[in-house]
Formats: C-alpha cells, structure tokens, sequence
C-alpha cells in the first residue's frame, strides 16, 4: 500500500505520513509508571488520538499493561445522569463500536480476557 497523508481520523505509521507520535507526548509514558492521571488538550486534528494510540501499543507490547483507547463522547449528552453516561459509553465498548483498536493492543485484550483453562 503506497502511503498518503491523511486528513481524518486516527493516523497509522503503516499507511500515513506522520512524525514519530511518541515525541508529542514525551512525559506520558512516565505519568502512566507512576499512576498518574494526565489530560491532553489540544485543538482539532493534532494528533491527540494518534499519539495515545501510540503510547497504548507501546504500553501494551511491553507486556504489563492491555490498553485500550475509547471515545467518552457517546456519554456526553447525559452528562447530568453519570450512570446513564457510563452504560451508553460501556455498551458502545462492547458492540466494539467508538474504539479504534490497534491490532496489536486486540491480541493482547484476547489474551488476558480468554477464558483461563
């Protein structure tokens, strides 16, 4: 596949041109080993999701962690019920629908979910 700049959506070293997404966010990795939460805020279309897509594969091929990257937009218009919101976000985790998981962060979820023989 011959690759090409995109102008939508999540970018994929494979497919996209993209500077390395790791280097936008040089303190996540160490936020994430000290059990910190962080917010990334940025403007439309800067690479928030693609680099913590990264920072999720880079996490999840080291082996201690299966992490997943999910919209919490579905929840936004019952921000008033916290509880609706959590069932909306939770049941579009589940019909897989608002992810855009990374093949190798799927292997790994399989893994650690696979029922234990």
């Amino acid at each position: 596949m011959t690759k090409r700049f995109n102008i939508a959506g999540m970018c994929r070293v494979e497919e996209h041109y993209m500077l390395p997404p790791l280097r936008r966010v040089p303190t996540v990795m160490e936020l994430v080993e000290r059990k910190s939460y962080f917010i990334i805020h940025a403007p439309r279309q800067v690479g928030k999701s693609t680099s913590l897509q990264a920072v999720a594969r880079k996490l999840t091929e080291e082996g201690r962690y299966a992490a997943i990257l999910l919209s919490m937009e579905t929840g936004a218009p019952c921000s008033s019920e916290v509880h609706v919101a959590e069932d909306a976000i939770l049941a579009k985790l589940e019909q897989g629908k608002g992810t855009d998981f990374d093949p190798v962060i799927v292997d790994a979820l399989a893994a650690v979910l696979a029922p234990q023989v």
